[in-house]
């Protein structure tokens, strides 16, 4: 099967061992998206979803409020990667984040000192084609985290 030092980054194994119950189709998708999400290079949509567009007055009220959970200076530094705070927020606006295979995603493993990933996403259960929510963070010497994220 796979192993954590298969991948550079040392993340998204687990997800991928798990996933292995989906379909066949599902479990190609998944692999080929974890080999890009490897490179941080992955930008296709899951399969078989249903579009929308975000509309820009809703991607600019996020991103401001997603600013403000970006590192700006030592005071916005996080014991942890605050995930959680942004499927908070993005929840709040009717917004749900994507496993790469399209489905609600319900968990993730983000390691190493520093690393990036992007994430689909869903609004009234319709992928969003016109954006990805960006993350990328830094582990520094004191063990605290710089964090950015937005909507691209």
């Amino acid at each position: 099967m796979f192993k954590k030092s298969d991948n550079k980054e040392g993340c998204l194994w687990k997800a991928l061992e798990a996933s292995l119950k989906k379909t066949p189709e599902q479990q190609e998708y998944k692999v080929k998206v974890a080999m890009e999400l490897q490179m941080n290079t992955t930008t296709e949509p899951p399969p078989h979803q249903e579009e929308i567009l975000l509309p820009a007055n809703l991607k600019n009220k996020i991103n401001q409020s997603l600013n403000a959970i970006s590192t700006h200076d030592s005071s916005t530094y996080y014991d942890s990667i605050p995930l959680g705070m942004v499927q908070q927020l993005l929840k709040s606006n009717g917004i749900t984040m994507l496993d790469i295979d399209g489905t609600v995603l319900t968990g993730v493993i983000l390691t190493g000192r520093t690393g990036k990933a992007n994430y689909h996403l869903a609004l009234q259960g319709k992928l969003i084609k016109n954006s990805l929510l960006i993350t990328s963070w830094h582990k520094m010497e004191s063990g605290r985290y710089e964090f950015l994220v937005y909507l691209s």
